[in-house]
């Protein structure tokens, strides 16, 4: 399975987000939604999502005293939700191809200790399906 982590703290984009995910080919994946205005749009998020058993959509915890950046912070809340074997990291606002977790996956089964950056053209339209 392939956990895909979103940390999030503005409005909008999770809808660009989810648009792609739930039109992956490669359908064994879950989205770990790291949010800071979870409070603000959890019923919104659900409703959106239509409650998708994938979705982990999580309220991000306080930073700590030690923590330099929030976006460090809550990256890790989320490795530490992720139930897969790949992580993914898929900032708000990033729309990927159907077939993006497919090849991340195919690229993994070849090489498990692969690090891989980057997912596309910033000014590509998202694909209407």
């Amino acid at each position: 399975m392939i956990s895909v982590i979103t940390v999030t703290n503005r409005h909008g984009g999770i809808d660009v987000n989810w648009s792609a995910l739930r039109r992956q080919q490669f359908r064994d994946f879950e989205w770990v939604l790291v949010d800071t205005l979870y409070e603000e749009r959890k019923e919104a998020v659900k409703t959106y999502t239509k409650e998708d058993k994938r979705v982990h959509h999580v309220k991000q915890r306080p930073k700590e005293a030690m923590v330099r950046t929030w976006l460090n912070h809550a990256e890790n809340q989320g490795i530490r939700e992720s139930k897969g074997e790949l992580i993914i990291f898929l900032q708000d606002y990033i729309y990927i191809k159907p077939d993006a977790l497919e090849k991340f996956w195919l690229q993994y089964e070849t090489n498990p200790k692969i690090f891989v950056s980057g997912v596309g053209h910033q000014y590509q339209c998202p694909e209407v399906m």
